[in-house]
C-alpha cells in the first residue's frame, strides 16, 4: 500500500542527525558517576550476582528476567562487571532516544506529518522519559521495544515485518513483564487492519504460543523464576508506601501537556475514533493495574507514547484554531508551555525565592529522588 505524499517519513539523514543530537543530550544528563535510585542499585547487584553465579536473592527476578540476562550478557561481553552500571545507563539513554524518533513514524495513516513531528517533540521533552533515561532501569528498554513494535505494526508492514514487530513486542515482555498489559493495543492495531478474526488469530496465536513456550522453559531450567508470582503479589500488596497515582501522573506528563492531551481526546472523538481506541487500549490496562500501587512516577513510562499522541493532536488543533494570522504566535506559546517543565519546577519547591523554581523541583519517592 503506497503512503500518501503528505505522510512521507523523514529522510534517513534527518533521522540520523536527530538520533545523534537526542542521544547526546540524554547522555549528558545521565548519572554515570554514581547510582541514582534504589531500584538501580538492586538491578545492578542482581546482574552481578548472575554473572558470578551467586545464590543471592535477586530483586524481582522473574518479572524482569530478560533485563537481567541482557545486562549480564553485555557486561560479560565488555569483560568486566564494572561495566554493569554503564551498560544499564546506556540502555536507558538509547531507549529514551528511540521512542521520540518512533513518533515520527507512528500511525502514519491517522496522524498528519505535522502531528507526528509534534509527537516526536513531546516525547523528547517528556518529564518521565527525561528522568528515566538518566539511570539504569528495566522500564525504558522494555517500553522502547514495545513502542518500536506498535509503531512498526501501525505502518502496515508485510508478513515478515509483522512477525518482526511482534517479536519486538515479545522481547518487551521478556525484558519487563508488565509490557503484557499493552496486549489489547497490539491486538487492536492488527484488528483495525484486517477486520477479521482469522488473520488476527494467525498472527496473535504464534505470539502467545511462543511466549508461553519461552516462559515454560524458563520456569523449568531457571530456579530463580520460582519467585515470579511472589514478586508481583508482593508489589501489589505492599502497604508500606502510599500510592500517588494522580500527582505522579501530573508530574510525569506535565500539567500543560495533560491539558493538551484532553483537547486531543476531544478532537479524536470527533473524527479519529479508531486511533482513540488504540490509545485507550494502550493506557487503560496500565492505569488500572498500577492505580492502587503507583509508588513511582516511572510506572507512567509505558503510557508516555499514547498520552503524547493525544497531546500532539491537541497542540496542532490549538495552533490552527486561532487562524493563519495568529498561528505563529500560538505555536510559540504552545512550545513554551510544552517545554517549561524542563526549566522551571512545577511542584515541590519552597517559597521565598524565584531561584527555588529552578533548583528545588525534586522530591523523594519509594525508589529515590525524582
Amino acid at each position: 500500500m503506497s503512503r500518501p505524499e503528505g505522510q512521507a517519513l523523514p529522510r534517513p539523514m534527518t533521522i540520523a542527525v536527530l538520533f545523534a543530537a537526542l542521544l547526546g543530550a540524554r547522555l549528558l544528563a545521565a548519572h554515570f558517576v554514581a547510582f541514582f535510585q534504589n531500584d538501580e542499585v538492586s538491578l545492578a547487584a542482581g546482574a552481578a550476582a548472575l554473572a558470578r553465579h551467586s545464590i543471592a536473592d535477586i530483586y524481582r527476578y522473574g518479572p524482569q528476567a530478560g533485563y537481567y540476562r541482557l545486562v549480564e550478557g553485555l557486561a560479560l561481553a565488555f569483560g568486566s562487571l564494572r561495566a554493569i552500571p554503564i551498560v544499564m545507563t546506556w540502555l536507558s539513554a538509547l531507549a529514551g532516544t528511540v521512542m521520540p524518533l518512533c513518533g515520527l513514524a507512528a500511525f502514519p495513516d491517522q496522524l498528519s506529518r505535522q502531528e507526528r513531528w509534534v509527537l516526536a517533540g513531546l516525547l523528547a521533552v517528556n518529564p518521565i522519559l527525561w528522568m528515566s533515561s538518566a539511570y539504569g532501569n528495566s522500564a525504558m528498554p522494555s517500553v522502547a521495544l514495545l513502542v518500536l513494535g506498535i509503531t512498526w505494526l501501525s505502518n502496515h508492514p508485510g508478513r515478515a515485518g509483522e512477525a518482526a514487530a511482534l517479536a519486538l513486542y515479545a522481547a518487551a515482555i521478556l525484558v519487563r513483564a508488565d509490557a503484557v498489559l499493552a496486549f489489547p493495543a497490539v491486538v487492536l492495531v492488527l484488528y483495525q487492519r484486517y477486520r477479521a478474526p482469522g488473520p488476527l488469530a494467525a498472527r496473535i496465536g504464534p505470539l502467545v504460543l511462543a511466549l508461553a513456550a519461552v516462559y515454560a522453559v524458563l520456569f523449568l531450567v531457571d530456579a530463580r523464576m520460582a519467585s515470579t508470582v511472589h514478586a508481583v503479589t508482593e508489589h501489589l500488596g505492599d502497604s508500606r508506601f502510599l500510592t500517588h497515582f494522580w500527582d505522579y501522573l501530573l508530574w510525569s506528563t506535565s500539567p500543560f501537556i495533560l491539558a493538551f492531551a484532553a483537547v486531543g481526546v476531544r478532537e479524536l472523538l470527533t473524527g479519529r475514533r479508531a486511533l482513540l481506541a488504540c490509545v485507550a487500549a494502550w493506557c487503560l490496562p496500565f492505569f488500572g493495574f498500577y492505580y492502587a500501587t503507583t509508588t513511582s512516577p516511572r510506572y507512567f513510562v509505558p503510557t508516555a507514547m499514547p498520552l503524547a499522541v493525544c497531546a500532539a493532536v491537541g497542540v496542532v488543533f490549538l495552533a490552527s484554531a486561532l487562524g493563519p494570522a495568529r498561528q505563529r504566535v500560538a505555536a510559540a506559546l504552545l512550545t513554551v508551555l510544552a517545554t517549561i517543565h524542563l526549566f522551571v519546577g512545577l511542584s515541590h519547591f519552597s517559597p521565598g525565592s524565584l531561584r527555588n523554581l529552578l533548583q528545588q523541583g525534586e522530591f523523594e519517592t519509594q525508589i529515590g529522588p525524582v
